[in-house]
């Protein structure tokens, strides 16, 4: 599964669930390592990184993932896997 699969499938669980979503479709006019999404719901929001099962975080996303767990905020790195297992799932209903 691809990267761009994985953030339909992930997007299509969000529309189900009512949560809003946020993606910068043109990452070259955004802040490099910024997340693929901002996933938000009644509950709380995730700052998410997707990658494929082999997919490699830049520096830059690492700084963004250290710079949003430290301001105690829910940052995530999902992977096929993730989706297979419910664990997106059940990320999402926990803020739904």
């Amino acid at each position: 599964m691809t990267e761009a699969e994985l953030q339909d499938a992930v997007i299509g669980l969000c529309k189900l669930r009512g949560l809003e979503w946020f993606h910068a479709y043109d990452s070259r006019r955004s802040t490099s390592g910024w997340v693929d999404l901002v996933i938000a719901g009644g509950r709380g929001a995730l700052f998410v990184e997707l990658k494929s099962e082999d997919g490699r975080r830049s520096m830059a996303q690492i700084k963004w993932a250290h710079l949003i767990m430290r301001a105690g905020l829910q940052y995530r790195l999902w992977r096929p896997a993730d989706l297979k297992d419910g664990t997106i799932a059940k990320e999402l209903e926990s803020i739904r």
